[in-house]
């Protein structure tokens, strides 16, 4: 019986479905199938009933729910504590995605840096959030700030706090652009439209408007450049839109922030790794917890 049987058992028995503890853990159907055969084999039986419209646990599945929850639990506390021995590290290593850093959080590493670290560096790294998510796993980071579309997208191992919920998007076009005296925009009116974005791509994980375009069986047209700056220089001309999360610090005065209407919305967390607590970052997850709870208070 391995750790990541136990993760696929856990992130199957609470999403309930087997494409969503794929997408949770970042890996695919097969797997978590796999897993789970494996787990029934040595176990002497079925976890979970499936039928054409649902995955429920079995009696067995649910005892074994409880002691895989715990084994993990430990497992993971484990590693903290052997971390914690070894790794006197000065430095914190905190996650972005380019769409959210943020002018929410990025001035809480600033303040923590400069009045509470005591000496303690903050690193940010900057990766989309699957990496990020690996990153944890494999304790190159202490935490992470992402945004996403649902929140089954973050494995069921990583704890999370969220930061903000129900976010949308804004598209800003050019003055000249034919929808800049629109009051709002929904995907009907992007369809046919151009976006460009700095270094990558959102997709629908992150994306508001990536996700809509999913949801109707299209890809939009979109090209990338190799800075922010180039990129608003395209949609300043009216060649190109771009659509980023509300509260995304832009100010241009070529450019026009438009609401977008959607189905969808984003959630903005905190995700870090039990398995990667430290006592240095067990005092930056505290101050920013609190910076949390003073923001939504």
């Amino acid at each position: 019986m391995r750790t990541e049987q136990l993760r696929s058992f856990i992130a199957l028995y609470e999403t309930a479905s087997f494409t969503a503890a794929a997408a949770q853990l970042y890996t695919s159907q097969p797997v978590i199938t796999r897993h789970l055969a494996q787990l029934e084999e040595e176990l002497g039986g079925p976890l979970f009933t499936r039928t054409t419209r649902r995955v429920a646990p079995t009696k067995a599945g649910d005892l074994f729910y409880e002691k895989a929850r715990e084994a993990i639990l430990l497992i993971d506390k484990g590693i903290a504590e052997c971390k914690a021995l070894n790794n006197h590290s000065s430095r914190i290593a905190v996650g972005y995605e380019y769409l959210y850093m943020d002018q929410i959080t990025t001035p809480w590493l600033e303040e923590y840096e400069s009045n509470c670290g005591e000496g303690i560096a903050v690193d940010v790294i900057e990766q989309p959030s699957p990496q990020l998510f690996d990153a944890l796993f494999a304790g190159s980071v202490d935490c992470v700030f992402v945004g996403v579309t649902s929140e089954e997208l973050i494995p069921a191992y990583l704890e999370k706090r969220r930061v903000a919920s129900s976010m949308g998007e804004n598209i800003f076009v050019g003055k000249t652009h034919p929808l800049a005296n629109r009051a709002c925009i929904t995907i009907d009116d992007l369809l046919d439209e151009g976006f460009v974005y700095p270094l990558t791509k959102p997709t629908p994980r992150e994306s508001v408007v990536a996700r809509d375009f999913e949801e109707r069986g299209k890809t939009p047209h979109s090209v990338v450049t190799l800075h922010q700056p180039s990129a608003l220089s395209v949609v300043e001309r009216g060649s190109a839109v771009i659509n980023l999360p509300e509260g995304y610090g832009i100010e241009s005065p070529n450019l026009v922030r438009i609401p977008y209407k959607s189905n969808h919305h984003i959630d903005y967390f905190f995700v870090w790794n039990r398995g990667n607590d430290n006592e240095a970052f067990e005092q930056f997850r505290a101050f920013i917890e609190q910076k949390i709870t003073e923001f939504n208070g």
